[in-house]
């Protein structure tokens, strides 16, 4: 009998959280396509009992029976490398796998490493796109299928597909439409470039602009900014790692707000810094109504952070 997997490409994918599921899943259900092997993130501790968890594309790869290699660190890790070139993979697909790749690794397979990247490159480069695509305003953003170099995002491009960004879009729920867009256009332009059909282009490399890496501390709101770019970044930073203030001392996340108008009715509802806030959560405690949290309050004033008190 014939072997299915004789004419297929080997594919390694390297990648760790939600985002990079359906993209993966897209691969293994691809019939040019075989995954020989996932390298994700380490299980680490999660939420407030500190469970160890396996990342989301560690869990798909098990039900898919498929290799996992859960490295700490890739550069001058020479078991790695070698198991890695053991696979003799024709192609790394990478989405947001959270490691650096050194050009050893880069150089393993014939036809080099593809990143999903989820903005509309040369825009948006770097940790976090899609938070700044909501933080800037931006009416689109993407995903970029690249052909990775030494240099980060900075490689050839495949393809693009662009989605337009709705006003209340959040970062989580942008993120699962921009993954389901990635599953799509890489599927779309993996096999022709692999079968030598399609050209990556060189990117305009000056209208390139950056993100930096999220901390946790990331969302203090600023209420000297407008109302309007407040209201993005409560949106930008959900569910990670949440707009927060603090008010009478006490550090209380901000998850859902609108901009307030002249019918707003400050009677019926939380009304702070032009804004409507429609959903908090106290340190310590569960999420709220705006209104049920500012019921509680004998007044609401904002404080500085502890530290600057």
């Amino acid at each position: 009998m014939p072997n299915p997997k004789k004419n297929k490409y080997k594919v390694v994918f390297l990648g760790t959280p939600q985002f990079a599921v359906p993209i993966l899943e897209a691969l293994i259900n691809h019939p040019k396509l075989e995954v020989t092997a996932v390298f994700t993130q380490p299980d680490r501790p999660v939420g407030r009992s500190h469970e160890i968890t396996p990342p989301p594309v560690k869990k798909l790869a098990l039900e898919s029976d498929i290799k996992i290699v859960q490295p700490h660190k890739l550069k001058n890790n020479i078991e790695i490398i070698h198991e890695l070139a053991l696979l003799k993979p024709d192609v790394l697909v990478v989405a947001a796998y959270g490691h650096i790749l050194p050009k050893i690794i880069l150089d393993i397979p014939r036809h080099g490493a593809i990143n999903v990247h989820a903005s509309i490159l040369p825009k948006h480069r770097g940790a976090s796109p899609i938070t700044q695509a909501i933080l800037d305003g931006d009416k689109e953003t993407g995903v970029s299928i690249m052909r990775m170099d030494i240099e980060i995002d900075h490689g050839s491009v495949l393809g693009i597909e662009k989605i337009k960004i709705d006003s209340k879009e959040t970062k989580g729920s942008l993120e699962e439409k921009l993954a389901k867009l990635g599953a799509e256009a890489i599927t779309k332009y993996l096999p022709d470039y692999l079968d030598g059909k399609l050209l990556p282009k060189e990117q305009e490399h000056h209208k390139a602009t950056w993100t930096s890496l999220l901390s946790g501390d990331e969302g203090l709101i600023d209420w000297d900014n407008e109302p309007e770019t407040i209201e993005r970044a409560i949106r930008a930073y959900s569910p990670w790692p949440s707009a927060y203030t603090f008010i009478n001392n006490k550090r209380v996340k901000i998850l859902e707000a609108e901009l307030s108008n002249e019918n707003s009715d400050p009677n019926k509802e939380f009304i702070l810094g032009g804004l409507i806030v429609k959903k908090v959560q106290p340190e310590g405690k569960k999420e709220m109504s705006g209104t049920d949290f500012a019921r509680g309050q004998k007044e609401i004033k904002i404080t500085p952070p502890p530290r600057l008190q």
